[in-house]
Formats: C-alpha cells, structure tokens, sequence
C-alpha cells in the first residue's frame, strides 16, 4: 500500500469448538505508520493506538463475527497490527499479526 492511500483488514472468529464461547474481547493494536478510517461494527473504543470492540457475550458453535477496519497509510515503512482475542475460556490471549509494507511514491 502507498502512503495517502487505504488498507482493509477482515478478522472472522469462528467459534469451531464443542460449546458457546463467552465473554470475547478482541483488541487491535495500530501502530504509528496508520491510522483507523473506520471500523464495523461500530461499537468499539480507541484509547492511543488500541481498538477495543465491545466484547461478544456469547458466540455459539459454529457462530461467527467479523471486525472489519480500513486504515490510512501516513509514513512508509514496514509495520503490523497486532489482533489480540481473550476469553475466560482460555489462560492466554490468543495473538496473531498482519504485516504491512507502506510505501512511497517511486518505491
């Protein structure tokens, strides 16, 4: 992606497992290089460079939800977000990264 231009990103959590899922947060971290153009759904709080969606209370066998955010690229560089999933279910959140390579015109 080009500076000036946009990227989306699309989480579905699924729940694949053998009982209802509760209480999930997930959380986002943006790190200096994009910015949050716009998020769904759109019951969530920023607080620095951390989006918190509300959590899902209850996500059935085979439910899903999706999180959808498009971010501004603002300096070049080579940068992740941080997508961080925790239950009560589980001692540790469950963490995964998207890289992202921000370019500049001519690159």
């Amino acid at each position: 992606v080009f500076v000036g231009e946009q990227v989306s990103l699309r989480l579905t959590l699924k729940n694949d497992g053998t009982a209802p899922a509760r209480n999930v947060k997930a959380k986002f971290e943006v790190p200096s290089g994009l910015r949050l153009a716009a998020a769904s759904p759109t019951q969530y709080q920023q607080r620095g460079g951390v989006i918190e969606f509300e959590p899902i209370l209850e996500l059935p066998v085979d439910g899903e939800r999706k999180f959808d955010l498009v971010f501004a690229a603002t300096q070049p560089g080579a940068t992740k977000v941080s997508v961080q999933l925790e239950s009560p279910d589980y001692d540790e959140p469950l963490i995964r990264d998207h890289a992202i390579r921000i370019l500049t015109a001519g690159q």
